[in-house]
C-alpha cells in the first residue's frame, strides 16, 4: 500500500509500506529514503505512533498521509 509522509514544511515524500508489518517498518523506511540520521516521531489522526504498533491497528488506507518531525530534548539552563 503506498501512503503520503509529511514533514512539517509540508514536503510529502510517497512510501510503499506492507500493510501487515509495524510502525517500526515505517520509521526504517522514511530515515533510509530521506537520509534522516536524527530520532523522529510520527503522527497520524492527532495520534503520536508507537514503533510496536502493527500498521493493521491505526487504520492507515491507501493514500494516507503520516507527519513526522524531529524529537528534541527540552530543558533548563541556569545561569549562576
Amino acid at each position: 500500500m503506498k501512503i503520503l509522509i509529511a514533514d512539517s514544511k509540508n514536503r510529502r515524500e510517497r512510501i510503499e509500506i506492507d500493510k501487515n508489518g509495524y510502525v517500526r517498518d515505517i520509521f526504517k523506511i522514511l530515515k533510509e529514503k530521506m537520509g534522516i540520521n536524527i530520532d523522529i516521531v510520527l503522527h497520524f489522526n492527532g495520534e503520536i505512533l508507537e514503533e510496536n504498533q502493527k500498521i493493521s491497528d491505526i487504520d492507515l488506507e491507501e493514500g494516507s498521509v503520516i507527519v513526522y518531525m524531529g524529537k528534541f530534548r527540552a530543558g533548563f539552563c541556569l545561569n549562576n
